[in-house]
């Protein structure tokens, strides 16, 4: 009886045993298949009829266009302004497609050659000559630019500096010499200097040239050596003078200064003054403003004498300028003395002048001089400029 109790408490165990084996088994799966990742049923989806497209690290890439600058800066450094001087641009296409460059551009003063073509195949470089001029070019530095456009998407637009510091052969102290404004009877000097580059320059002769060459002088005083900016160079002293007998109004001249450099032998200096006259107007310059054709104009001058010293005004006269072609006329005047008491007629220090001016016949602008005749040494005639503009019918019209 015991014996078939432990038999049966024993297939009892057994069956337990398996029981939970096959539960055991059973939720391992369930883990299992809860563990399993998104991907997995991902990579054991059933295949359709489109396929995936391939990765990226797959696919063709297309070729493209690569413009490489080897120059991107030309620097001349310091050089005379007396000839022009070239460099070198040179650029490569080293991508893997056909670069395009459809045209060069560059800024004043600088010129590059033309390209050979426009299209250029990967591996393909090209050489270009760019050329500065200094001339006429304010001594100093200077940079300008030369411009590619591209089919290059990273470099559409690449520019190449050009850079120069220019240095006049023949450097002036000043460029023109202006004496500004002088009293009659005065002589005014100003020294000016004239260096070049050579060693050996100097300038050793001046010719004066133009309406008012007799009223001005030029000395030629010396040359010497300097060092400038660390060179041996040299300098002419020159001592330019209004002569004391310029008469009233503007002196013109040009100082033509030789020098033994064959690259500059002539070095053209303007001068110029305005000598003050004792014979004063009001006003120094007239506009007229915008007349009708035919009309007639009056107008009031008041003229006086600078030093209160009496003289006499014995005439005026209309000089046009334009229209050209115009005679010069006398016109109608009548004087009175300025300071009350003097008697008409009776020589002072001022006089109020009243004119008529004949009206202009064209439509257009009108310029000129009223000139006053006096007895004041010097300053026979006195100029007074004058401006307008005629326009619209004939006066009465």
């Amino acid at each position: 009886m015991h014996q078939s109790m432990r038999k049966s408490r024993k297939s009892n165990v057994l069956k337990i045993t398996k029981n939970r084996a096959n539960i055991v088994a059973a939720c391992g799966l369930a883990i299992a298949l809860i563990a399993a990742p998104a991907s997995g049923f991902q990579n054991a989806a059933p295949q359709s009829g489109t396929q995936e497209a391939a990765p990226t690290q797959e696919r063709e890439v297309q070729g493209l266009p690569t413009f490489q600058l080897e120059t991107p800066v030309i620097d001349f450094g310091r050089i005379l302004d007396d000839e022009p001087v070239t460099g070198t641009i040179r650029f490569r296409n080293s991508g893997s497609a056909t670069l395009s460059v459809p045209g060069v551009n560059s800024t004043c003063g600088c010129t590059v050659t033309q390209l050979p073509k426009n299209d250029f195949e990967p591996g393909e470089s090209v050489e270009l000559m760019v050329t500065f001029d200094p001339r006429g070019k304010n001594p100093g530095p200077h940079e300008q630019t030369v411009t590619f456009r591209t089919n290059d998407r990273s470099n559409p637009s690449v520019s190449v500096k050009v850079r120069s510091f220019v240095r006049p052969l023949i450097a002036l102290s000043q460029p023109q010499v202006t004496l500004g404004r002088v009293v009659k009877h005065t002589r005014k000097e100003t020294l000016v200097s004239l260096t070049g580059m050579k060693s050996d320059f100097e300038a050793f002769h001046v010719t004066l040239v133009g309406d008012g060459a007799e009223h001005f002088a030029v000395e030629v005083l010396g040359t010497d050596a300097i060092e400038q900016d660390g060179e041996m160079v040299s300098r002419t002293d020159l001592l330019v003078s209004l002569l004391d007998t310029a008469p009233p109004g503007r002196m013109q001249a040009m100082a033509a200064i030789r020098t033994n450099d064959e690259r500059r032998k002539l070095v053209p200096l303007p001068l110029s003054a305005q000598i003050q006259g004792d014979v004063l107007t009001n006003p120094t310059r007239m506009s007229l403003g915008t007349l009708a054709v035919g009309r007639d104009l009056e107008e009031v001058i008041e003229i006086r004498h600078g030093r209160n010293e009496t003289f006499k005004i014995t005439g005026v006269e209309l000089r046009p300028l334009q229209p050209r072609n115009l005679p010069a006329m006398p016109i109608e005047f009548s004087i009175e003395p300025i300071d009350e008491g003097v008697a008409a007629g009776a020589v002072t220090d001022g006089y109020r002048v009243r004119l008529v001016m004949p009206g202009a016949e064209e439509v257009g602008r009108i310029r000129g001089n009223l000139v006053f005749m006096t007895d004041v040494p010097l300053e026979e005639e006195v100029m007074l400029p004058y401006v307008g503009r005629v326009a619209g019918t004939r006066s009465g019209e």
